[in-house]
């Protein structure tokens, strides 16, 4: 069964009610992004068993309804009798993980359906999401697995519902940064300060998550770069390209400062 059919059985809707306008299939997740018209959702119970299906959906303009409560932030969404509705035009993007997944990133998850407010952890989790569903290219394997284990982080953080320490904090903002680098370090405009604003947190902070780890955004952006290069340089397909192109599907703006990236790796 494809994921859009799958999509499509999940949520008893034909596929074309569904709103799809895009999909990012990943290992063990999937970011969807959905426009819609006035209606509402009913999640089909399927006795999903060990496969069942969690949703943090987060809205990207209007707002949404779960059990007679209002968000213009998004939903936690679990086939435990949710459906959720959107009174006005609403587009939407959702985080589609197993809950058996999110469990083992947070074992006091509670998946009750429910709206999410204005918190932090809300918006930053959906701040991710969003920057995930405006991806313009596939995420190839080497990306899935980082953005795979950041979704589930989020998804089951957000069902754990409370904040977590700084500790953890850090932590979680270390995994969803290295994530969006790995998706998005193709992009040579991509840089330290789109990073920060697309994970809701100042340049400064993000420093601080990265000094826990004895690292820094600025030199994960490098790495990631230069190990794409590595790839595409070792890859049959895109081995006899030459090294001006490979540093530009790299994310560098030219092949000079891709030497100088080697050169860096080295010193």
């Amino acid at each position: 069964m494809t994921a859009q059919a799958r999509l499509s059985e999940i949520l008893d809707l034909p596929l074309a009610d569904t709103g799809l306008v895009r999909m990012h299939p990943l290992k063990d997740t999937v970011i969807t992004v959905h426009r819609l018209a006035p209606s509402s959702w009913r999640w089909r119970d399927l006795d999903f068993q060990t496969d069942d299906i969690v949703a943090a959906v987060f809205v990207i303009s209007g707002h949404i309804i779960v059990r007679g409560a209002t968000s213009p932030v998004g939903a936690l969404l679990s086939s435990d009798d949710a459906e959720f509705a959107y009174p006005t035009p609403t587009t939407v993007a959702v985080a589609w993980v197993r809950r058996s997944s999110a469990l083992r990133s947070a074992p006091t998850a509670d998946f009750t359906p429910r709206v999410l407010d204005s918190s932090h952890l809300a918006l930053s989790s959906r701040a991710f999401v969003l920057s995930l569903a405006r991806l313009s290219h596939p995420v190839d394997d080497r990306e899935k697995c980082a953005v795979d284990h950041a979704t589930i982080a989020v998804v089951g953080a957000l069902a754990r519902g409370h904040e977590s320490d700084a500790t953890d904090e850090h932590a979680s903002l270390f995994e969803r940064a290295n994530a969006l680098i790995a998706a998005n370090s193709s992009d040579s405009a991509y840089s330290v300060q789109k990073l920060a604003a697309e994970l809701f947190v100042s340049v400064r902070h993000l420093q601080r998550a990265f000094a826990d780890h004895d690292d820094t955004p600025y030199a994960a952006l490098r790495r990631s770069r230069v190990e794409r290069a590595r790839a595409l340089s070792d890859d049959p397909q895109t081995v006899s390209l030459p090294q001006h192109r490979i540093a530009v599907l790299a994310g560098f703006p030219n092949a000079s400062a891709l030497r100088r990236a080697f050169s860096y790796r080295r010193s």
